[in-house]
């Protein structure tokens, strides 16, 4: 998959943490808040070592919405020290059509200071209620890698 990679793990699409403690702000004036923070559970290390946290701000008025958020692990490899991502994204929903943009960039703070940036930017047009036509372009540059280009098309049934 072009977002994700064994080295660098793109956590934008969600993947569980354990022992997390978690708060989410009510909507105030289409703003809302939401922050994790998860226990690290490295037991031969300080409390800090393999702890993560992660942060998101959001903003939804009409039909635009836009977030930009954080996720950072402490100590994620014994090499590549702390895993840093950072996320900035955007979505206009016109009747039937949606338009977005994602940018992400996720690296570690020593080693190689290996680091990945994605910008996407793509189109879904609900063809029914249940048909979404989608369309989409990432284009990923990588510190001392060559980048990668992919176009998407999707069709996507929706059972409810």
């Amino acid at each position: 998959m072009l977002l994700r990679s064994a080295a660098l793990p793109n956590r934008v699409y969600g993947s569980a943490l354990n022992n997390s403690i978690r708060y989410r702000s009510p909507t105030i004036a289409g703003f809302s808040g939401m922050a994790t923070y998860s226990l690290g559970e490295k037991t031969d290390a300080s409390v800090v070592s393999g702890s993560s946290f992660s942060g998101a701000l959001t903003y939804k008025q009409g039909g635009f919405s836009g977030s930009v958020g954080t996720f950072q692990t402490r100590d994620a490899s014994t090499t590549n020290g702390n895993l840093e991502e950072y996320a900035l994204g955007a979505a206009y929903q016109m009747d039937t059509v949606r338009l977005y943009s994602m940018f992400t960039q996720v690296g570690y703070d020593k080693g190689t200071k290996a680091r990945v940036r994605t910008t996407e930017v793509g189109m879904n047009y609900n063809l029914t209620p249940s048909w979404v036509l989608g369309t989409g372009f990432q284009a990923q540059t990588r510190r001392g890698l060559e980048g990668a280009q992919q176009v998407t098309v999707t069709l996507d049934y929706l059972l409810s």
